[in-house]
């Protein structure tokens, strides 16, 4: 057996940083709510209400791009836009008139993808402390 120490390798960072949590939430975001404007352009039997989900989506979009410009202090800034965000499609969903289309469904997942990016940038800010 062998007695000598051997160097122990550099520890690997098991998280990504909050800062690439956040891109990775942006991205994932732009991507989403850019297939609901596509998918809004397909012929549904929309309602006034389904016009106005429409222009909701768009604003939120513009938002998020606003979102990449900024800096935030800390995670808790970032979450509290984001989560406004997700308030708006989580109110989206709810005013939508047609659930068994395939815009309904992205839109619900693109809200259940803002709810769980928020909490998955709240957890690595506390595992990076």
């Amino acid at each position: 057996m062998n007695n000598k120490a051997k160097p122990k390798p550099a520890p690997v960072q098991l998280f990504p940083s909050v800062s690439q949590m956040i891109a990775l939430a942006l991205d994932m975001a732009e991507t989403n709510l850019e297939r609901l404007l596509q998918l809004a352009t397909d012929d549904y039997d929309w309602t006034v209400p389904d016009f106005d989900v429409d222009r909701a989506v768009q604003l939120t979009l513009k938002n998020v791009r606003l979102l990449r410009e900024q800096c935030f202090a800390d995670f808790h800034a970032f979450c509290q836009e984001w989560l406004g965000l997700a308030a708006i499609l989580r109110m989206s969903t709810t005013a939508f008139s047609l659930k068994d289309c395939t815009f309904y469904r992205v839109l619900a997942d693109t809200y259940r993808m803002f709810m769980q990016m928020a909490a998955s940038i709240e957890f690595t800010a506390t595992k990076a402390k």
